[in-house]
């Protein structure tokens, strides 16, 4: 099993998708991914929080903006996944958290 790791969290990655994200393998040294564009030909790019933002449905970790559509990485017991950010969280939380948090594409 693979897991995104960052300053405060492991979360395991169980979806194909999430799989063209960036890792942190081991103390976090050593870190490879890819940032190469999806079969549609849009890019990919991840952002991880250095600091995870709980909300009702588990944690937010990363942002993804694939073209231009934005997606939250949502951790849950289940693993990560990829959720719309309306769904998962107010306009007052993204605020706080884009204020709290740096966003690193290493994570």
């Amino acid at each position: 099993m693979t897991y995104i790791r960052t300053s405060r969290a492991a979360v395991a990655v169980t979806s194909v998708e999430s799989s063209s994200s960036h890792f942190a393998h081991g103390n976090g040294s050593h870190r490879q991914g890819s940032s190469s564009p999806k079969q549609t030909g849009h890019a990919v790019q991840t952002l991880w929080a250095s600091r995870p933002l709980t909300v009702r449905a588990g944690r937010l970790v990363a942002v993804r903006l694939k073209g231009d559509v934005l997606r939250v990485g949502l951790a849950t017991a289940d693993g990560l996944r990829w959720v719309s950010p309306d769904g998962v969280m107010t306009a007052a939380q993204a605020m706080a958290w884009s204020k709290m948090s740096r966003f690193s594409r290493n994570g």
